[in-house]
C-alpha cells in the first residue's frame, strides 16, 4: 500500500489546512485495465481542493486523466501520526493505517518558479537518505525510499513534518467562475495579500476599470468555501434617512453569524470610492455611511485572535476614497491588480475561441502579443467582435480568422485607454529613408529591453527611462518614434503641448499623471512629447514661455513621473525637440533623459533614399533621375522631399489631369517653388551645441566667481566720496585754527 500526504494554500491559513491520505489499488478488471483506482481521502474544510488534489496526484503516480478517484472526507485534526509507525485516518466507522514512512514519502515545497514541486530521491544508501531528506527543498525528492532500519525517531519526525506542514501563501489553482478566466498572476499575489491581511483584518485592491475583479473574489471565495456578502453603492444607498446605515449594519451581522459558524465570511464592497468618497466632495448622506463603515470596521477588530471577518474592497479611483480608510486597523492592505500580461492573454483568448473553429493560420499568440492593455472583458469583446466579422464574410462557415481579429481591434481597444490617444502606429523602419546608425540605436534603445527582456534581467542592466530626439525641423524625428513603437509592437501615448496648457488650474498635471499610470496599465508603451522644449523648458528663463508657474508646475510633474519610472517595467519616454538648449537642465541628466540623439538633416544617400520611399507608389517617367534630384536638394529636410515628391505630382495633373505619369520637368518645377527652410547658420548651431554637451561631460566647470561691475563702481565711487570728505573736514579745521591764531594775534596788539 502507497500514500502521502500534501497540503494545499488556501484563503484563510488559520482556518484552512488540507491533509491527504490516499491508497492505491490493484488495477480494475479487464477492460479497464488501463485504469488505477486511488481511494482519496482528504481532511480540509475546502471542497475546492478536490480538483487540486486529483490533478496533483495523479502527475505524481504517471496516471492519465481517467484514474477512477473515490474522494472521501476525513473530519478536521482526525489524521494522526502514532508509535506504532502508522497514519490513523477515521472517517465515520472506517479507519484506514498507513504506514508513517509512506506519509511522508511525497512532500511539497514553495518553489519560486513553478510554486510547487514534488521531490524526489533516489537515493538507495540508507545513510544518505537522511541528508536527502533534509535538503528536500532542492530539486530531489522523495520516491520510493521505504528503509526500515532507519531510525524510528526519524521516521516520525519527518511524517510529523509532513501531517503539520503550514499552508503556504504562494499559490492558488486556476480557478474559474461561470467559464471566465481570470488573470493568472492576480490569484496569487491577491490571496497571498489575503492571507496576509487577514491577520489585520482587511485589504483594499487597487484595479484597474473592467479587471473583473469581482469575478476574481467570488471565484476565491467559492474555493475556499467561505460565505460573501457583497456590498455596492446602488444596494446600499436609499431615499430615507438611517436606511442606507442599516443596509450596512445588517451586511456585517450576516457575515458574522456565518463566522460564527465555523466559516469564515468575507464582505466584498465594490467601488468604495462611491460609498466613501473624500470629505470635501460628499454630501450629508455620503458622512453617515462613511461614519457607519468606519465604526462597523473598528468593532471588527479582534483582541487576540484572527478576526473571522474579513472586508475587501475595490475601487479603480484610489485617490478619491476618504484617507481615514486607508488608516491602520481598517484596510491595512493594497494589492494592486494590474491588467493581463501576454501568457495571460493568450489563455483568455483560447477559453473565448474554444467553441469556434478557427483558420489553420489564425496565430492567437500574436494577436496576444499586439492586444497591449486588454483586460478579460476587453478581450471578450474583441472575440465578439471577430465572431460577427466572420458571420457577416460568411454566413455558412463560422470560421475566425485573423483579418476578423484585425477588423474587431478597429472596434474594441482598451478600455483603460479610453478618452486618450493611445495606439501602434502603422509606421515601419522602412518608412525612414537614411540615418542607419541612428535606427540601430533606437532598436537597441526600444526594441531591445521589450523583446528581449530576460537577458537584460540576467545582465542585472536597467533599460534606459528617456530618450531625447533633438535636430531641426522636419528630420523625421516624429517618424522614428513612431517606427520604433511599431517595431517594438509597444502601445503609442502621444501627447501635445496644447493638450497639456491648460486654462483651469492643475489639469495639465492632471493629464500628465493620468498619462502616465495609463502607459504602465498598457505596458509595453512608449510616452512621445513633442516639441518638448515647450514643455520642459528651462525654469527661470526671463523671455521664454515657460517662465510662468504653469509651465514650471509641468516640469516638476513630469520629473517627478520620469523617476518613478525607476520602478514600472516596459515604459520608454520618448521626446523631440528642435530647441535643445532651451530644454531643462534636470532633465538632460542620465536616469531621465539617458540618451539624447541628434538626427541630422539627410546628405546625399539619405535624401536618395527618402526619395525612394516617397514616390515607390507614383509613376514616374524614364527621364527621372533620383541620384540627380538628391543631389540638387542639398538641405532640404525628409519633410521637404516629401512635399518635393507631392508638388510634382500635382504639377503633373495640373498639366493634364489624365496624366500617365511624373516626368523630370515635373520635379523640376516644384523644385523651383520650394526653397530649404535650413540653412548653414542653423546647422552650426546644433554641432556647437552638441560640443558643448561633449565638453561638459568631459571637463568638470569650476565655478568662478563672476565680477559686477556696478559694485566696483560703487566701491571706487564710495572711496572718493570718502577721500574728498577727509580733505573738506582737514581744511575746516586748518582754516578754524588760523582764525583763532589771528584773533589772539589781534588782542594781544
Amino acid at each position: 500500500m502507497r500514500s502521502s500526504s500534501s497540503n494545499k494554500c488556501v484563503l484563510f491559513p488559520c482556518l484552512f489546512f488540507a491533509c491527504i491520505l490516499f491508497t492505491i489499488s490493484e488495477k480494475l478488471v479487464a477492460g479497464e485495465s488501463d485504469k488505477v483506482k486511488l481511494n482519496l481521502y482528504y481532511e480540509s474544510l475546502c471542497p475546492g481542493c478536490q480538483v487540486f488534489i486529483v490533478n496533483y496526484l495523479v502527475k505524481i503516480f504517471d496516471s492519465d486523466l481517467h484514474t477512477v478517484t473515490d474522494l472521501k472526507l476525513v473530519p478536521f485534526g482526525n489524521a494522526k501520526v502514532s508509535d506504532n509507525l502508522t497514519v490513523t485516518c477515521q472517517h465515520g466507522e472506517e479507519e484506514c493505517k498507513l504506514n508513517a514512512i509512506e506519509a511522508c514519502a511525497i512532500r511539497t515545497w514553495p518553489d519560486s518558479k513553478k510554486h510547487y514541486s514534488f521531490i524526489r530521491c533516489v537515493e538507495n544508501d540508507t545513510t544518505k537518505w537522511e541528508s536527502c531528506l533534509k535538503n528536500s527543498r532542492s530539486e530531489k525528492a522523495i520516491n520510493d525510499c521505504y528503509n526500515s532500519d532507519l531510525p524510528k525517531t526519524l521516521i516520525l519526525g519527518y511524517a510529523n513534518m509532513t501531517l503539520n506542514l503550514k499552508p503556504q501563501h504562494k499559490y492558488v489553482p486556476w480557478v474559474t467562475l461561470n467559464s471566465k478566466p481570470l488573470n493568472a498572476q492576480s490569484p496569487d499575489d491577491f490571496v497571498a495579500q489575503i492571507c496576509k491581511a487577514y491577520k489585520g483584518k482587511a485589504a483594499l485592491p487597487k484595479l484597474c476599470k473592467s479587471s473583473a475583479f469581482s469575478n476574481l473574489v467570488r471565484a476565491v471565495v467559492q474555493e475556499c468555501d467561505a460565505h460573501l456578502t457583497v456590498l455596492s453603492p446602488h444596494s446600499v444607498h436609499r431615499a430615507h434617512a438611517g436606511e442606507s446605515e442599516k443596509v450596512l449594519r445588517e451586511a456585517f451581522a450576516e457575515a458574522s453569524s456565518h463566522a460564527g459558524s465555523d466559516k469564515p465570511s468575507v464582505i466584498f464592497i465594490d467601488e468604495i470610492d462611491v460609498l466613501c468618497p473624500k470629505r470635501s466632495s460628499r454630501g450629508e448622506q455620503g458622512v453617515r455611511i462613511a461614519s457607519q463603515l468606519f465604526t462597523l470596521m473598528d468593532s471588527n477588530k479582534p483582541s487576540s485572535s484572527p478576526p473571522r471577518v474579513v472586508v475587501v474592497a475595490s475601487t479603480n479611483r484610489l485617490d478619491a476614497i476618504d484617507p481615514a480608510l486607508r488608516r491602520a486597523g481598517r484596510f491595512d492592505t493594497l494589492v494592486e491588480v494590474s491588467t493581463p500580461n501576454e501568457e495571460d492573454r493568450l489563455k483568455i483568448l483560447q477559453l473565448y475561441t474554444k467553441k469556434v473553429s478557427l483558420d489553420p493560420s489564425l496565430d492567437l499568440q500574436a494577436i496576444a502579443t499586439s492586444c497591449n492593455g486588454y483586460v478579460g472583458a476587453d478581450l471578450e469583446a474583441l472575440c465578439r467582435e471577430a465572431t460577427i466579422s466572420a458571420s457577416k464574410r460568411s454566413s455558412d462557415s463560422l470560421i475566425l480568422t485573423s483579418q476578423d481579429f484585425k477588423v474587431a481591434k478597429s472596434v474594441v481597444g482598451p478600455s483603460i485607454t479610453r478618452g486618450i490617444t493611445v495606439e501602434i502606429p502603422k509606421v515601419t523602419w522602412d518608412d525612414v529613408g537614411g540615418l542607419k546608425d541612428l535606427k540601430k540605436k533606437l532598436q537597441q534603445a526600444v526594441e531591445w529591453p521589450i523583446k528581449h527582456s530576460a537577458a537584460f534581467t540576467k545582465m542585472g542592466i536597467s533599460p534606459m527611462r528617456g530618450i531625447l530626439l533633438h535636430g531641426p525641423p522636419g528630420c523625421s524625428k516624429t517618424t522614428l518614434a513612431k517606427a520604433a513603437a511599431n517595431a517594438a509592437q509597444a502601445s503609442f501615448f502621444s501627447l501635445s503641448c496644447a493638450e497639456l496648457f491648460s486654462m483651469y488650474v492643475g489639469e495639465g498635471e492632471a493629464l500628465l499623471r493620468n498619462t502616465f499610470q495609463r502607459a504602465r496599465l498598457a505596458s509595453p508603451s512608449i510616452i512621445f512629447f513633442d516639441e518638448a522644449d515647450v514643455v520642459a523648458c528651462k525654469r527661470g528663463d526671463e523671455g521664454s514661455s515657460n517662465s510662468s508657474t504653469v509651465g514650471e508646475r509641468l516640469l516638476s510633474t513630469l520629473l517627478t513621473e520620469m523617476d518613478g519610472l525607476e520602478e514600472a517595467k516596459g515604459i520608454l519616454v520618448l521626446a523631440a525637440t528642435n530647441r535643445p538648449y532651451a530644454i531643462d537642465a534636470a532633465l538632460m541628466r542620465p536616469g531621465r533623459f539617458d540618451l539624447v540623439l541628434y538626427v541630422p538633416p539627410p546628405d546625399l544617400e539619405a535624401r536618395l533614399e527618402i526619395l525612394q520611399v516617397h514616390t515607390r507608389s507614383m509613376k514616374l517617367g524614364d527621364d527621372v533621375d533620383l541620384r540627380k534630384i538628391a543631389e540638387e536638394t542639398d538641405l532640404f529636410t525628409g519633410a521637404e522631399l516629401e512635399g518635393l515628391c507631392r508638388e510634382s505630382g500635382t504639377v503633373s495633373l495640373r498639366e493634364n489631369i489624365a496624366a500617365s505619369g511624373v516626368f523630370n520637368r515635373h520635379f523640376q518645377t516644384a523644385k523651383k517653388s520650394l526653397k530649404p527652410a535650413l540653412t548653414v547658420e542653423e546647422v552650426e548651431t546644433y554641432a556647437s551645441f552638441r560640443k558643448s554637451k561633449s565638453s561638459d561631460s568631459k571637463t568638470v566647470p569650476v565655478e568662478k566667481k563672476k565680477v559686477n561691475h556696478s559694485n566696483v563702481l560703487g566701491l571706487g565711487l564710495s572711496w572718493k566720496v570718502g577721500v574728498l570728505s577727509l580733505m573738506l573736514v582737514a581744511a575746516g579745521n586748518f582754516y578754524l585754527k588760523q582764525s583763532k591764531h589771528v584773533e589772539l594775534a589781534a588782542a594781544a596788539t
